[in-house]
């Protein structure tokens, strides 16, 4: 059994500790157009944790700080939903999450928006995969569009890898962001997130089936 089984127990937003067999649910995100690109080049997951391994030991990153950072994102998320979050943290980042005021106002925006949680979030195995994969950084690219009205509201490598996501506003940003990926070649499934109450009617209507 994987270790990332309990998140689909639970459903919904969730943070995971460890090797993310531990999940604790958090406050829901709302539904978010969500388009992963699934490009053919392959990853080595266990090479892509030796990368890792090798990377915090020279950066001198313990276990310890580890965990002082998913605390820290913890307590980010958990301000955000609060009202909390500092608007100095609610610039654009290293993942395509566009400025709080930038061509999204209004009163239905999304929570990845309204409360910027999305330029907290990175992941850390980008900085050993994409240094050996360029092709994956450019997906990223193109499934974020940074500076253009169909810019992603977050965009990341998905795990280890190789399969990346984009989050959007609208369906038409996603589908966008489809033709893109189309142009170079690159697969791309269209889907949306879905909150827990809505993800667990879904489970017990396909049991009663």
């Amino acid at each position: 059994m994987g270790s990332d089984v309990p998140l689909f127990l639970i459903g919904g937003t969730v943070l995971g500790h460890d090797r993310g067999q531990q999940v604790e649910p958090l406050p829901d995100l709302g539904p978010t157009w969500c388009v992963v690109a699934t490009p053919e080049i392959g990853v080595s997951t266990p090479q892509a944790f030796r990368d890792w391994d090798a990377l915090s030991a020279r950066e001198g990153l313990t276990a310890e700080a580890s965990t002082d950072k998913l605390n820290e994102l913890s307590r980010a998320y958990a301000s955000a939903f609060a009202g909390a979050v500092p608007q100095g943290k609610q610039e654009a980042g290293s993942s395509g999450v566009l400025s709080s005021g930038e061509n999204l106002a209004g009163p239905n925006e999304s929570a990845l928006v309204r409360t910027g949680i999305s330029s907290w979030i990175q992941n850390d195995f980008e900085r050993v995969v994409f240094p050996q994969h360029p092709s994956l950084a450019e997906i990223k690219r193109i499934l974020a569009a940074a500076g253009t009205p169909e810019a992603a509201l977050h965009a990341s490598l998905s795990g280890s890898g190789s399969a990346l996501y984009g989050l959007y506003q609208t369906r038409g940003d996603a589908e966008a962001a489809q033709v893109r990926l189309q142009a170079a070649g690159v697969k791309s499934q269209l889907t949306r997130t879905l909150p827990r109450q809505r993800y667990w009617n879904e489970m017990l209507t396909d049991f009663e089936h």
